[in-house]
């Protein structure tokens, strides 16, 4: 059944919400435990989505972005209420749910426990990453270092940068077939704490040398056609992270872009199996865009039409 701007905002009223209507674009404003969130009813009232705008934002030229981009990874694994997306043009991070209403009423408590669940995890969230973003460390991610899983991980990715020089995708794909399980969550936390040691030692040859096989490993990864797709999408974006994080666009703008672009394609690649389109799809844009005007300055116009040809796609 069809729900109403109206009948949400009675539910509000019932808690003593302050809050502000939109009812041109179907939303509603209000601030919860102090945090921002909005209400935004879709599909001619049969999907309310629920979100957190702004929790917080990640820079991409903070010193511990990729660890607080690890624990976004992180916290999508292990809480299933809510998603969670940065947005990579300006680092915002924003959680969203949704509560399909084609078939029932919204109710009361549903919308209550929805609302509630949203802003405890919004908190508790904000205050992890900002633990992160201050000392660099998350007390709620694997430890990579933990003797029951590092030496497994750690080797395995060792044997796969190993591959990558020998032979890339031909020499990279079988391994990763033999080692399905060991593509998630601690698979990003290793190669983003070796990455980060290795770049720590001030050599930048051998940090710029580290990047370059991290990028072209992240490239294998997100075309390997078995394991968990998403999840192979997920470490290939971290892996492009770690990459922008050592070539800088004022820096080294001809290794930047072409980054972008494959940062762009992992974010449309999710969004094409359906893992949340729209912001999924925001993603790959700016990222194409970004990368476009590089190429345009630098005058690399094949580039260009590439990146213009992904943008297209993005658009459609």
């Amino acid at each position: 059944m069809t729900t109403t701007l109206k009948q949400i905002t009675q539910f509000l009223d019932t808690q003593n919400c302050t809050y502000q209507t939109e009812p041109e674009n179907n939303r509603i404003h209000l601030t919860s435990e102090g945090l921002p969130v909005i209400l935004h009813l879709e599909e001619n009232g049969e999907l309310l989505r629920c979100f957190i705008p702004q929790l917080l934002t990640i820079p991409a030229e903070h010193p511990y972005a990729e660890t607080a981009m690890a624990t976004l990874l992180h916290l999508g694994r292990e809480l299933k209420l809510v998603r969670w997306q940065r947005n990579p043009s300006d680092g915002e991070v924003r959680i969203t749910t949704e509560i399909p209403l084609e078939d029932g009423t919204l109710t009361p408590r549903q919308f209550q426990r929805t609302l509630t669940g949203l802003v405890d995890l919004g908190k508790l969230a904000k205050q992890r990453l900002e633990t992160v973003l201050t000392t660099g460390d998350d007390p709620g991610m694997p430890d990579p270092s933990d003797p029951s899983t590092a030496n497994e991980v750690l080797q395995f990715l060792q044997a796969l940068i190993e591959a990558e020089v020998t032979g890339g995708e031909e020499f990279v794909h079988p391994l990763l077939s033999a080692h399905l399980s060991l593509l998630d969550q601690r698979f990003v936390a290793a190669i983003t704490t070796l990455a980060h040691a290795i770049y720590a030692q001030g050599d930048l040859q051998q940090s710029e040398m580290m990047a370059g096989l991290i990028g072209n490993l992240s490239i294998s990864i997100q075309e390997f056609p078995g394991g968990n797709f998403l999840e192979n999408q997920n470490i290939a974006i971290a892996g492009y992270q770690l990459v922008l994080e050592r070539f800088p666009r004022e820096r080294s703008p001809d290794k930047y872009a072409p980054t972008l672009t494959n940062l762009g394609n992992a974010y449309r690649n999710r969004a094409e199996v359906g893992d949340n389109s729209a912001e999924n799809l925001s993603w790959a844009i700016a990222a194409y865009q970004e990368a476009q005007e590089i190429y345009r300055h630098l005058k690399l116009f094949k580039d260009l039409a590439g990146t213009l040809n992904n943008l297209g796609i993005a658009y459609c």
